[in-house]
């Protein structure tokens, strides 16, 4: 076996090899492309459209937000004001029944509707004093007389 030298076939140059003469020559007809290849020109949108689509989404809905949130405020302070004017009403018909409770409990009104039910001023008054098994009678008080009665309730 003889032994012979492998060589590698490289490719050969094509004869149209660019030549700096002619190079000026076919400038005319090139243009510059940018982008990938493969992607043709009137799809291509410009870096910024999506984040300006998407920050015109994030404002357009914050303003929705706030306008959201004003009407909320605005119904709130609407139901608070009807509230304190309930309140207010609330207070005031306490203070008329307060009033009336008062005048009802006073000492005069107390012994007119005694004595329109038939109650009597008892003639003694009687205390017990002392411990619960043994009665003892204090002294008597003075009794109210019809004539002391009728002033104290005034005429009628």
């Amino acid at each position: 076996m003889s032994a012979q030298p492998k060589t590698r076939s490289t490719p050969k140059r094509s004869s149209r090899s660019p030549q700096p003469h002619s190079k000026n020559r076919n400038r005319g007809h090139l243009r510059l492309v940018s982008g990938r290849p493969g992607r043709s020109q009137a799809k291509k949108t410009g870096p910024g459209v999506p984040f300006l689509a998407t920050t015109f989404l994030v404002v357009a809905i914050g303003i929705f937000g706030l306008v959201l949130l004003h009407i909320y405020a605005a119904q709130s302070s609407f139901h608070l004001r009807e509230l304190q004017e309930q309140a207010s009403e609330q207070e005031a018909r306490f203070r008329d029944m307060r009033l009336e409770v008062a005048a009802a409990e006073s000492p005069k009104k107390v012994a007119e509707a005694a004595s329109s039910l038939g109650l009597v001023v008892p003639e003694a008054q009687e205390y017990i004093v002392g411990p619960p098994g043994k009665i003892q009678v204090a002294e008597s008080e003075p009794t109210l007389t019809d004539k002391n009665l009728k002033a104290l309730l005034g005429r009628r």
